[in-house]
């Protein structure tokens, strides 16, 4: 299987397959090629499933470059009232909220309190864009993904599961199309 190695101060091993069928490997740099060999043949079924999908579904073109600038618009009216709406509710102050062309990342919070978000937010169903509202604002308590920052996302988004959910089924079909 051809797959792209990437390389980083990660604790983990994982697997990524782009929207085009590209699959990606993240590795520790200390982590042999065997290891990541043998992790990629315990995740082969889900791999092949993977790519079975994606080579079934039509290819979605592009967004243009006007459609892009409409979202940043759109977003830019709608995502920084949402955040000082569920700020409030959570009861943290940030940063900066910036609306973004990222073709990754649905929202970051920097150590400083400021706010990244996706212009692609406004294209998703209002209570997934919520989710990653509340996901980001939930990191100026907790700067992590441990228990007791999903303790905090469940407080304030108790269907974040179901929410997380649908951006990992459906999500990279938008961000695929930047």
């Amino acid at each position: 299987m051809e797959y792209t190695l990437v390389r980083s101060a990660r604790r983990s091993i994982a697997v990524q397959i782009k929207p085009d069928g590209k699959v990606i490997v993240r590795a520790n740099y200390r982590t042999s090629l065997q290891r990541i060999e043998n992790f990629l043949s315990a995740k082969s079924a889900w791999i092949k499933k993977h790519l079975a999908e994606i080579a079934g579904k039509p290819a979605l073109s592009k967004f243009t470059e006007k459609e892009i600038k409409n979202f940043i618009v759109s977003a830019k009216a709608v995502i920084p009232s949402r955040v000082a709406y569920f700020a409030g509710v959570i009861g943290v102050s940030y940063g900066k909220t910036t609306i973004r062309r990222a073709r990754t990342l649905w929202g970051s919070c920097t150590v400083k309190g400021n706010l990244n978000f996706n212009c692609l937010l406004v294209c998703l169903p209002n209570d997934v864009c919520d989710y990653v509202i509340i996901h980001e604002l939930c990191h100026r308590k907790q700067m992590n993904h441990s228990p007791k920052f999903w303790a905090l996302v469940s407080q304030y988004c108790p269907e974040y599961k179901t929410r997380r959910k649908w951006l990992k089924t459906f999500g990279a079909e938008y961000l695929g199309r930047l």
